[in-house]
């Protein structure tokens, strides 16, 4: 994504955010730094392997659905958003 803005002449963030998800090492180390959306990996894990283990001695999960808390981690990829005036 970066290298296609700068190929069509789009500064970041001054003219397009770019955020990543997961927060990877590859996110902290672009250029410009992406932000990202941190997933609790360890939390997910765990939880996968909760889930497989009820389902592998026949229980059913507790829930079809389980959310876990996310992180946002800005770097300089974003930036305010500017208003544009339109009549």
């Amino acid at each position: 994504m970066l290298k296609v803005a700068r190929q069509q002449g789009l500064s970041v963030p001054e003219d397009l955010s770019v955020m990543s998800f997961d927060d990877t090492l590859v996110a902290a180390m672009a250029c410009p730094p992406l932000s990202a959306v941190r997933q609790p990996f360890e939390e997910l894990g765990r939880e996968a392997t909760r889930v497989l283990m009820d389902l592998a001695q026949g229980r059913p999960p507790a829930s079809p659905r389980i959310e876990l808390a996310t992180e946002l981690v800005l770097r300089t990829s974003t930036s305010v958003r500017h208003r544009v005036n339109t009549p």
